[in-house]
């Protein structure tokens, strides 16, 4: 009896370091994180990434899509998400945009790299690099609309001109498609006449991926930043998937793990290098390809959220998460505090 008259008098320092834990250092945290990044109410920050259309609301239902295409740019909008594809410097980038306009991302294509996997891990390393076509200032691009109609948009940027020695025969092909019912876009690579140096080599293609949040709730960059496990387990997909604080999918780059190349036996296995800078909210992107011959076909994703992809580990995940937050330790804390009136009383009552 004595040591459970204790009891209350054990949980007080635990109950204040509690408090003071639940009031002060997450804060703290959560300050750190948004002191370089601000947004206004609507709309992303100016700078690399620009400013999303404000869009306020899902297209009614007698409009079901919107699309926009000039010479060099295609805009399109769906019930779900706003894609924008330009090819301004010579060079194809990706923006879209959820429509809540919490979010908005960005896709560029950097380069194209042949290298010697000296170390047999599969992934680029700088120091292992043969050659590499840095598609800026060196690759024109040719725009070409397949189709467009009330339900799907289709076009395609070829490269029509390589103005490097020895890629006279080589095109690179990105076709696109996006359907009115879909969150996401997807691409098609394309790579014919691959000059190889070497049957050994493997090639990266070498994207650049960009984020911006301008909803308060978007300050945890750390959790956001991750390769989700559970997800490309199940996808059979790997990528980059950023979750928000209700732990839902707020947007996406994923491509599949296995490509189809035209004289290797038909497929080959695919690994997703992704090196990210959480300060900088960025991300590189190496798809990585072993020897495929003459011909390669991979077709990767991006997207806004899905709200029905969860696990239960994920799950778990932020369940533990939710309990080290600012509310999280709130809610032990008045959970602590009133275990340990109940156990006084009980106690007394005893005695």
């Amino acid at each position: 009896m004595k040591i459970i008259n204790k009891i209350p008098l054990i949980l007080v320092p635990l109950l204040f370091l509690l408090l003071v834990g639940g009031i002060f250092p997450v804060s703290a945290i959560e300050n750190s994180f948004d002191q370089t990044y601000t947004f206004d109410q609507r709309r992303p920050s100016s700078g690399m990434m620009p400013n999303s259309p404000r869009y306020d609301s899902p297209l009614p239902d007698d409009i079901i899509m919107n699309h926009s295409i000039s010479e060099n740019r295609t805009e399109m909008r769906n019930r779900h998400s706003y894609f924008m594809v330009d090819t301004a410097g010579n060079v194809p980038f990706y923006r879209w945009y959820g429509l809540d306009n919490y979010s908005a991302y960005l896709l560029k294509i950097m380069s194209i790299i042949e290298y010697d996997d000296t170390n047999g891990d599969g992934q680029f390393q700088p120091n292992e690099t043969v050659f590499h076509i840095q598609l800026q200032g060196n690759v024109d691009w040719t725009f070409t609309r397949e189709a467009a109609n009330e339900t799907t948009v289709t076009f395609s940027f070829y490269s029509s001109n390589i103005r490097l020695p020895g890629f006279e025969e080589t095109i690179i092909n990105l076709t696109n498609y996006l359907n009115r019912e879909t969150k996401y876009l997807k691409f098609d690579i394309e790579i014919v006449n691959w000059p190889w140096n070497s049957s050994t080599d493997r090639l990266a293609f070498h994207l650049s991926f960009l984020s911006k949040f301008n909803d308060a709730r978007e300050r945890n960059i750390e959790r956001l930043y991750k390769t989700d496990q559970n997800i490309i387990n199940r996808t059979n997909e790997e990528g980059l998937f950023l979750r928000n604080n209700e732990g839902k999918i707020a947007g996406y780059f994923s491509s599949a793990s296995i490509a189809y190349a035209g004289s290797v036996d038909g497929s080959i296995d695919v690994t997703t290098q992704i090196e990210f800078q959480r300060q900088l909210k960025s991300a590189e992107i190496f798809l990585n390809y072993p020897y495929f011959g003459d011909y390669l076909l991979h077709d990767p994703n991006i997207g806004i959220g899905d709200e029905e992809v969860g696990t239960l580990a994920s799950t778990i995940n932020e369940f533990v998460e939710l309990l080290i937050s600012k509310s999280g330790l709130f809610f032990l804390t008045t959970f602590v505090g009133l275990a340990a009136i109940g156990i006084y009383f009980v106690s007394r009552k005893r005695l």
